[in-house]
């Protein structure tokens, strides 16, 4: 369709210019093409960062997998939430995990969660609230969602500590880290 509408328009301005339009029109009119271009660019590098897009668009994901990436070697088991988005493709894509490998494992779900090697995924949006007492032997680092806490009687029990929290763009945390 758009070549139509640039014949539309090219139409338009010939025959504007067949008018002999008086040179402040014309600059007028560029100006405000300008103003408009100017606007659309403010938009989409200022505003686009804080909209809802980065909720919808994965925000923080990236970010996630990266730091995990890095922190996988120190740790028995990372555990990871499925809320607000799960993050297994985004292992496999700036992981060294092969694909075919992982998907083998997927399709073993057993209570709504799977394990591939180090990773295990669950569809808790807060696994910090069971796993570290279900795995004490262990050294674990947990990926909770957004607006979880970890439970005070927990930590009594367990010495669980915050690492860090993931953000995005807007500064809105999707993920919190937690470890033993």
């Amino acid at each position: 369709m758009l070549p139509f509408l640039v014949i539309i328009e090219s139409y338009g301005l010939s025959f504007l210019l067949s008018r002999k339009i008086h040179f402040y029109f014309f600059f007028l009119f560029f100006f405000i093409f300008v103003l408009n271009f100017i606007y659309y660019l403010h938009l989409y590098y200022v505003h686009s960062k804080f909209s809802l897009s980065t909720y919808y668009r994965n925000g923080g994901a990236i970010e996630l997998s990266q730091l995990i990436n890095r922190l996988v070697n120190d740790y028995d088991f990372v555990i990871f939430t499925n809320h607000p988005d799960n993050p297994y493709p985004w292992l496999m894509f700036f992981g060294s995990v092969y694909p075919s490998n992982f998907l083998s494992s997927y399709h073993q779900l057993t209570d709504g969660s799977f394990q591939y090697q180090k990773f295990i995924f669950t569809q808790q949006r807060c696994p910090s609230q069971t796993v570290f007492s279900q795995y004490r032997q262990f050294k674990l680092l947990v990926v909770d969602g957004e607006g979880c806490e970890l439970n005070p009687k927990l930590i009594k029990e367990v010495p669980v500590s915050f690492l860090t929290t993931v953000r995005r763009l807007d500064n809105s945390p999707p993920y919190l880290l937690w470890q033993n």
